[in-house]
């Protein structure tokens, strides 16, 4: 009966090793996906900033140029 015990508890220490191992794979792929989001937003709005000084750069300079 003892090594009955001993089994289950070894199980039970089996179970929560496989959980925790599954909750550090889930964060490490959240933490992924998060970066991943936050890296495409970035470069949104990289683009965006970038495309509104050219839009400026060009307003500017077709505004100069008709003046003279």
């Amino acid at each position: 009966m003892n090594k009955l015990v001993r089994r289950s508890g070894a199980m039970d220490v089996v179970d929560t090793a496989v959980g925790v191992v599954a909750v550090v794979l889930v964060a490490f792929f959240a933490l992924h996906l998060i970066g991943w989001v936050a890296g495409l937003v970035f470069f949104v709005v990289k683009v965006a900033v970038f495309a509104l000084i050219v839009a400026v750069a060009i307003r500017f300079l077709s505004g100069r140029r008709d003046r003279y």
